[in-house]
């Protein structure tokens, strides 16, 4: 998944007249969508800070399927991404990195958003999500491939970042 695949996956849609879709499932979340209303009707200038911890335990089977496959999945940052804000992340898939709290309860995820030290803990709802994204193809009010666009382009800058390590302003889980 680099910024290069959209445009030809662009060109594909042009010479074939199909159009190609995207499973974005996050966006059809109701806690995403509430808060992306919200900083689209909020002050249009403002950047927002947050922390995102995403953790999502897996077992041995992830690494060895196409989503532990960087070619092939692009990485777990791929699949998140905000604009207007600066974002401190925390991604996993360790069931380790869970907090004690939340593995005391036997969850095996933990999704939240902090945005100006207000938490959206958005662990719950995910088991329709994938169905509501096909309902969309079906319908064809899916996500086009150009609205992956810029999400594309973001990760590819950080997997080919250089690590600088706990240096600045880092996220607390870190």
């Amino acid at each position: 998944l680099n910024p290069w695949n959209i445009d030809a996956l662009s060109e594909i849609e042009q010479e074939t007249g199909k159009r190609i879709f995207n499973i974005l499932q996050l966006r059809l979340h109701p806690v995403i969508k509430k808060l992306k209303l919200d900083i689209e009707n909020g002050q249009p200038d403002r950047i927002h800070d947050i922390d995102l911890t995403y953790i999502t335990s897996r077992g041995k089977w992830y690494d060895i399927s196409w989503k532990g496959n960087i070619q092939k999945s692009g990485g777990i940052a791929t699949n998140l991404g905000l604009e207007r804000a600066r974002v401190r992340w925390f991604l996993s898939i360790d069931t380790n990195d869970l907090p004690q709290n939340i593995k005391e309860k036997g969850q095996k995820t933990y999704r939240s958003i902090q945005i100006d030290n207000h938490e959206l803990e958005f662990s719950e709802g995910f088991t329709e999500l994938h169905n509501l994204s096909y309902v969309g193809i079906l319908n064809g009010s899916g996500f086009r491939i150009q609205e992956a666009r810029k999400s594309i382009e973001t990760v590819y800058v950080i997997r080919n970042a250089t690590p600088t390590g706990l240096k600045g302003n880092y996220h607390p889980f870190c």
